[in-house]
């Protein structure tokens, strides 16, 4: 809803970057607006070890996706960012997403507006023999 082209930033290995869509970015119909990907080299274990070190990692590849790739808007390829995502906009000045808070406060709209699966899409599974009993 905020960009045209988006990168996303990942902690693996910084040989990884790509300008083909992941699977999952395939899978969700967006491959049209994927830039590309961006590997920092930081193992997933060591993302707060220095939260500095890694912002300023982060907002270096974003700033290269931006320039080099064509995005507006990065998108955090890792929950162990969490929390960073103001931190790297405010230094490169393009939207950042946090996928993990992007993906709450998607499900408290859609808690507060009353909203569930349709019905129709995902009806109820047919009553079945449950091997274990679970009390009531």
């Amino acid at each position: 809803m905020v960009e045209d082209k988006f990168s996303i930033i990942d902690p693996g290995p910084a040989r990884y970057v790509s300008r083909n869509p992941t699977k999952q970015v395939r899978g969700i119909g967006v491959e049209s607006r994927f830039a590309s990907s961006r590997g920092l080299g930081i193992p997933v274990l060591e993302i707060d070890r220095d939260l500095d070190a890694t912002t300023r990692r982060i907002s270096d590849e974003a700033l290269k996706a931006v320039k080099e790739d064509g995005a507006d808007t990065i998108v955090l390829g890792c929950t162990g960012f969490a929390g960073l995502a103001p931190k790297v906009q405010a230094i490169i000045e393009t939207p950042v997403i946090d996928p993990a808070l992007a993906a709450l406060k998607a499900a408290e709209t859609l808690c507060q507006l009353n909203l569930h699966q349709s019905k129709i899409a995902f009806p109820k599974p047919p009553e079945k023999t449950r091997k274990i009993q679970f009390l009531q």
